[in-house]
């Protein structure tokens, strides 16, 4: 099963994928085509059980 999601996205994976039992997270972007400041990519995930 694969999910795009966009920036401030979510998705249930209970609802999506009963059962699962493992995630693996993928990251991907363009590169810049001007110039300017270096910047920086943040990547966040947070996962809880049915309890929180």
């Amino acid at each position: 099963m694969a999910v795009s999601l966009s920036k401030g996205g979510n998705v249930s994976l209970t609802k999506e994928a009963p059962g699962l039992t493992a995630v693996t997270v993928g990251l991907g972007w363009d590169v810049r085509t001007t110039t300017g400041t270096d910047f920086d990519l943040d990547a966040s995930a947070i996962a809880v059980n049915a309890q929180g």
